[in-house]
């Protein structure tokens, strides 16, 4: 009877240094964490900081300018989207069927 006292205490004391030693491991991942947190902060800590430009009124003349600007960009894509779709038609224009199934 006492063998089996001793069986269970060993195997208990195996289990709980298993458990232990997985948590020997989470604890140094997690110091690892730690220290790479704290390199972070100091670095973020490091950078100047900027404050935003305060927001003025627009006037008549900054309203034309940025519809114009508005303007060249939409024209700008559309002009993009054509090149790119007639690049891609004479992409398929260019295909030789015949060549493709000899």
């Amino acid at each position: 009877m006492s063998w089996l006292i001793l069986v269970a205490a060993l195997v208990g004391a195996y289990f709980f240094g298993l458990a232990s030693y997985r948590l020997f491991l989470s604890g140094k991942r997690f110091s690892s964490v730690i220290g790479r947190t704290r390199e972070l902060l100091v670095e973020l800590d490091s950078y100047e900081r900027v404050d935003p430009k305060a927001a003025r009124s627009m006037g008549k003349a900054d309203l034309d300018r940025v519809l114009a600007a508005r303007r060249a960009l939409i024209g700008r894509r559309i002009r993009r989207r054509e090149d790119r779709q007639r690049r891609l038609v004479n992409r398929i224009r260019e295909i030789d069927v015949d060549k493709r199934w000899s």
